[in-house]
């Protein structure tokens, strides 16, 4: 999977994380991921955005199973 370069999200508000986080992530060998189980790890699951994106790239490859492991959260806001 490549990941391309995005802006750092820490001071960006929800819809400009949003915006931020499109298209981020691309299979480069789709068929790779097929009945494959993936464990996605994230440092800091702030929006779920940034593990959204990712796993909906590996989904079109066909993964099996995606599991999320984060070492911490943010509090839900309503700004974020």
């Amino acid at each position: 999977m490549h990941r391309r370069k995005v802006k750092s999200q820490r001071s960006l508000s929800r819809s400009a994380r949003i915006q931020n986080q499109r298209n981020s992530f691309r299979l480069i060998n789709i068929d790779g991921l097929r009945g494959e189980k993936i464990m996605l790890v994230d440092n800091i699951v702030t929006t779920d955005l940034t593990a959204n994106q990712a796993a909906a790239e590996m989904i079109s490859g066909h993964a099996k199973n995606i599991i999320l492991a984060a070492v911490a959260r943010t509090e839900r806001h309503s700004e974020i």
